[in-house]
């Protein structure tokens, strides 16, 4: 017995396949056996929802790759669409549009999503994030808040209550940034909102940045998620928000 170079070959469907193997040692003597073997389907992703939004749409966003429909509300239907692997939201100032998957209501999970936004600082700020869970009821919400000035804070809510804020020392942004928001949401008697933000293509940040509690009675259920924009009235032009792979896993 002895050891070499060893060999192998990708198949791009699942099935019975029959490969032969030749060897040839250092005198140049070979040796050749057959043998079946058979090729598994992939595991799919742990994913409870995801989306890479690779498709076209206009005045919607289609339905996700896995989660359903999505359901835009806030505004005109023609706000929202789809291209070049992007979901985008058109904003007025003064206006809030979400778009949420209503199909596939869920309680704990883990979330990632990429956003950017044409927003300069100079014209006013913006959130920009996720609905971490909307029961009916009540909703959370976990958002980053682009300010006036170019600074970036990251806000955890119930409805129009803020439950939680972190100021991300050193994170400012620009018109086209891109971010990494992710979140983690938890418990059953009460809800824990995890949440960290960064720029896309950084280093995610070893710690969360935000880490609210809330016992909320009515908002202790499952629920829809999705992803909101809000441009603050008093900026001077409109907003136009893109987000790319939104995913949702089971929290680990």
């Amino acid at each position: 017995a002895g050891s070499g170079a060893t060999a192998s070959h990708p198949y791009t469907a699942p099935g019975s396949y029959t490969i032969t193997l030749t060897v040839t040692d250092d005198a140049g003597a070979t040796g050749t056996t057959t043998r079946e073997i058979t090729v598994e389907e992939p595991a799919a992703a742990d994913f409870l929802i995801q989306d890479d939004f690779e498709r076209s749409a206009t005045a919607s966003w289609g339905s996700a790759g896995i989660g359903g429909a999505w359901t835009i509300t806030g505004g005109a239907a023609s706000a929202a669409s789809v291209s070049d692997g992007r979901a985008r939201l058109n904003l007025p100032a003064g206006s809030t549009r979400l778009a949420r998957l209503a199909q596939t209501p869920v309680r704990e999970y883990v979330a990632e999503v990429d956003f950017s936004s044409d927003a300069a600082p100079e014209t006013g700020g913006a959130y920009i994030g996720a609905v971490a869970r909307d029961t009916g009821a009540g909703s959370y919400l976990v958002q980053a808040w682009l300010r006036p000035g170019g600074t970036v804070w990251l806000v955890a809510q119930r409805g129009s209550t803020v439950l939680q804020t972190s100021t991300l020392s050193g994170l400012t942004y620009a018109a086209g940034d891109a971010f990494t928001l992710k979140l983690e949401v938890t418990g059953t008697e009460s809800t824990q909102l995890r949440a960290k933000l960064w720029k896309a293509g950084s280093a995610e940040p070893a710690n969360w940045q935000i880490a609210a509690q809330d016992g909320d009675a009515a908002l202790q259920a499952d629920g829809v998620v999705g992803l909101r924009a809000n441009r603050t009235g008093t900026s001077t032009s409109p907003l136009l928000v893109a987000f790319d792979r939104f995913q949702v896993g089971k929290v680990e």
